[in-house]
């Protein structure tokens, strides 16, 4: 990609007003650039339920893991030095945004990879697990709690498919041994749901 494309580009992230789409865009522009080197990214978690969502959940950043191996520091500087980033070595802020650059991506659930115009992003039945744990341990935050309601609340209500019985066996794995958690805040959401469905007039 030319310089003049990037700067476009960048143009069009900084004057995008809604914050899941430049969230989109900015990985848009970060793949094909890491794509130019050789190397796959795939979106992780905070940003990757937002993608997920479509929104739901908000972020606020971009967090970056590649699929195989982490590109050396050297190439992601390049990467980064074409977008005008400050920063580094593993965070940056572009377009308004911060993105950090973190290592493999890290995967225990059997399912794909889902894909977000054109951008690969985390499965969900990690996130969920991911999410849950950071719910409970190592003591209750609330913030973690929400963000992992809103992923489970999206996937209930149809407009996300998830493999139940994946996301339940990589909540019990030994990495996050959070299946008790997951059942009992799904159950409450599901509960939720239906009384909210209940009292909608007809």
């Amino acid at each position: 990609m030319n310089p003049e494309d990037i700067q476009d580009r960048l143009k069009e992230i900084e004057g995008e007003p809604e914050p899941t789409l430049k969230t989109l865009r900015l990985a848009q522009l970060l793949r094909v650039l890491f794509e130019e080197r050789g190397s796959r990214i795939v979106i992780v978690g905070g940003s990757a339920i937002e993608l997920l969502t479509d929104g739901q959940y908000t972020s606020g950043d971009i967090d970056v893991c590649f699929d195989f191996e982490r590109p050396s520091l050297r190439v992601i500087a390049e990467v980064m030095g074409q977008l005008g980033a400050t920063g580094g070595v593993r965070s940056y802020r572009v377009g308004g945004m911060f993105v950090d650059i973190l290592g493999p991506v890290e995967t225990l659930a059997k399912t794909e990879f889902r894909e977000i115009g054109g951008v690969l992003v985390a499965k969900p039945e990690d996130l969920i697990a991911e999410r849950v744990l950071m719910a409970v341990y190592p003591q209750p935050h609330d913030e973690c709690r929400a963000c992992a309601e809103k992923i489970l609340a999206v996937a209930l209500a149809g407009e996300l498919p998830v493999d139940w019985d994946e996301a339940e066996r990589v909540a019990s794995l030994p990495e996050y041994g959070v299946l008790k958690e997951l059942r009992a805040i799904k159950e409450e959401l599901a509960k939720r749901i239906q009384t909210s469905k209940r009292n909608i007039p007809q």
